[in-house]
């Protein structure tokens, strides 16, 4: 199986995945290792435990920007949970309300994507524009993973909260 073809059969059984899902910069994770995939096309590890990947389309523009908020650990983290979400639905309303908050794959830190209006945007923007709004809100936000801009979307082994949807996107 493909990670195209992984990634097909995850966004069937959980659909929020296909809004934020792009076949380009796929990060994949397996025990004791984590890399970005060359293409959508390579084969999909047997012992694969995560895999995600930034928003940028195949055509390399911007389709998404996310803000990881660490809880607990991490260069800048929150003491809890809801501490985290509070500032991730400032930065919401920053966005007019176009972002989705849900719960990281640990189900504790939080992360927030927020689809862009258009695809004006080269993939070199996203961690320009992610630490601009998370300096312009003073959020607590780790500036490695802004500018990584890679967020993991299924993980085999699923805490009991993990990738709970907190807000919708408007």
């Amino acid at each position: 199986m493909t990670l195209e073809e992984a990634f097909m059969q995850i966004a069937d059984k959980h659909p929020w995945t296909a809004m934020w899902l792009r076949l380009r910069h796929i990060i994949v994770a397996v025990p004791g290792r984590a890399w970005e995939a060359r293409s959508s096309d390579d084969r999909c590890p047997d012992d694969v435990l995560a895999l995600g990947c930034k928003g940028t389309s195949s055509r390399g523009r911007l389709s998404w920007v996310g803000w990881d908020f660490d809880v607990g650990h991490g260069g800048r983290s929150y003491p809890t949970t809801a501490a985290a979400i509070l500032d991730a639905q400032r930065l919401r309303r920053r966005l007019a309300g176009q972002a989705e908050i849900r719960l990281s794959k640990s189900g504790v830190g939080v992360h927030v994507r927020y689809l862009l209006p258009d695809h004006r945007y080269s993939e070199a923007s996203g961690p320009r524009i992610a630490k601009a709004l998370a300096s312009d809100l003073h959020l607590q936000a780790d500036s490695s993973p802004l500018g990584r801009q890679a967020f993991w979307l299924w993980s085999r082994e699923r805490k009991p909260d993990a990738f709970k949807l907190v807000v919708a996107a408007l």
